[in-house]
């Protein structure tokens, strides 16, 4: 018995190990040597990651992708605020990307906010999204930007928008389940009043059918269409001194004024962007027209919302030109910045998706937030004057028309004195791999190298029609001797015909 052996026995040879106080100091340990990074997704959801402290961005972007099964992950990426400025701040100024190739604890350093997760790079079309997952995660980011006043559009696309979003979380329109006011818990519109309520029900009783997945494919389908859609703003002046906005698109480089856009900078016709200090600077193409270069400066706030623009043109561009990442190439003594876009890009993206096949998977759909009424309603919404009536159904197709107004000749090239160099703020340059143009559907997307429309009289953009290549024309007298001209011009299938009226008789030779 254990109890009948003296403590004698067990005084000069005896040892404990206490393994539960070790574990825990162990634990301890790693807690202290490892970063608990919060993250908040798209539906509102968080959830905290365990990641060392010297590890990477790319680990903890790993992480939240396989987090979510994410197979289409490079359109996402993770935002964060250095000094706790609310995400829905539509300006890109204080918020920071998770750069994947530095250290989480170089990026974050004691940063006690959360990280959003949100789409980086908005897909020209949503049709190049092959799973629903990643469509659903997009239709997340744009309800948001739309609720937190990100995305500007007008109000009648904003309620054609909200009756997809009702289609998509209550199915089809049933009268004896959805009362006169089964909208007004529903967060839809900014401002929702009960007027807008009416129109989005309205609007809701013609998307019969609609599966949730076809309704967030239309919904996304009539976003696509905004002129802000996928637009990633930033601050600056021209030379006059008037504040203006450059938005980063798959497209290029776009000029806003008072939320309208003025003038397109594709990528096809950009030669090179750099920045020197405050200043950033577009170097456009010369037009076979042209005797000179045209070389653009803009005014940006601070040196680094100039490099925040410079990086974010970078990015862009790497993502929806290119087929692969440019290879990084190391100069010792070279000066500026060395940052190059280190993810996949689109292309990549897309074939990696193809060969490995769609992945059918099962989600939960979040529901929209609900809404507190205001004890006042809002006053009718008024677009420039006129008010907006909800349309009798779905319209189609938008015909986005853009005021001008700026010039169509392009400003003459800066004196040899003032030419930039790329010190400083590097170069983006346009000796670059062909671009791709991917098929969906049987069909070839529009792209990066299409040409911005040309002005009109009237200061609006809109697509010119082209004339008809081939004209004939023939010639005959009448009965009078006087000659009388006919000119042909083709129909859509190239042929010829016309009818002619009247007493006298006209001959037209072959």
């Amino acid at each position: 018995m254990i109890e009948s052996v003296s403590k004698r026995a067990f005084s000069g040879s005896s040892g404990t190990y206490n393994v539960h106080a070790l574990e825990l100091a162990a634990a301890r340990e790693r807690k202290l040597k490892g970063l608990n990074v919060t993250v908040r997704f798209l539906d509102d959801t968080e959830h905290v990651f365990h990641v060392e402290k010297r590890a990477k961005g790319a680990v903890l972007l790993e992480h939240v992708y396989q987090h979510l099964e994410l197979v289409e992950k490079d359109y996402f990426g993770l935002q964060f605020s250095e000094n706790g400025c609310p995400h829905g701040n539509r300006s890109s100024e204080w918020m920071r990307w998770l750069d994947p190739s530095k250290s989480l604890k170089k990026q974050l350093g004691n940063c006690q906010y959360p990280l959003h997760f949100r789409v980086k790079f908005y897909v020209s079309d949503p049709s190049k999204l092959l799973e629903e997952y990643t469509r659903y995660q997009f239709y997340l980011q744009l309800r948001k930007d739309i609720l937190e006043e990100r995305l500007v559009l007008p109000a009648s696309t904003s309620i054609l928008l909200a009756s997809y979003t009702v289609q998509s979380e209550l199915g089809d329109y049933n009268p004896e389940e959805h009362g006169p006011d089964y909208l007004s818990h529903m967060q839809l519109i900014p401002g929702q009043t009960e007027e807008m309520e009416r129109k989005i029900c309205e609007l809701h009783k013609l998307h019969k059918g609609q599966l949730p997945a076809d309704a967030e494919f239309n919904f996304l389908d009539h976003a696509k269409r905004i002129e802000m859609y996928g637009v990633d703003l930033h601050r600056a002046k021209d030379n006059a001194g008037k504040e203006i906005q450059l938005g980063v698109t798959h497209l290029g480089l776009v000029v806003f004024q008072n939320n309208i856009r003025i003038t397109v900078f594709s990528w096809s016709k950009i030669i090179k962007i750099s920045f020197k200090r405050k200043q950033f600077f577009i170097q456009l193409r010369r037009e076979p027209s042209e005797s000179y270069d045209t070389l653009l400066g803009l005014n940006m706030e601070t040196y680094r919302s100039s490099k925040t623009l410079w990086k974010s043109c970078v990015e862009h561009h790497t993502f929806f030109r290119l087929h692969s990442p440019r290879v990084k190439r190391r100069f010792p003594l070279s000066l500026g910045s060395k940052f190059t876009y280190s993810g996949r890009t689109e292309f990549q993206t897309m074939s990696e998706v193809r060969q490995r096949g769609i992945l059918e998977r099962k989600f939960v759909r979040s529901p929209s937030k609900q809404l507190i009424k205001q004890p006042t309603p809002a006053p009718p919404i008024e677009d420039k004057g006129k008010f907006l009536t909800a349309p009798a159904r779905p319209p189609g197709p938008y015909a986005n028309k853009v005021t001008s107004l700026g010039t169509k000749e392009p400003k003459k090239a800066w004196t040899e004195d003032s030419r930039i160099s790329d010190d400083d703020g590097g170069f983006l340059e346009r000796t670059l791999e062909t671009p791709y143009s991917p098929g969906v559907a049987g069909r070839v997307m529009s792209y990066a190298d299409d040409e911005p429309p040309s002005p009109t009289l009237n200061g609006l953009y809109d697509i010119a029609t082209s004339a008809p290549s081939t004209v004939n024309q023939s010639q005959s007298t009448d009965s009078n001797g006087n000659v009388v001209t006919v000119v042909l011009h083709p129909d859509g299938e190239g042929k010829y015909g016309f009818s002619v009226k009247g007493q006298t008789s006209l001959v037209v030779p072959a």
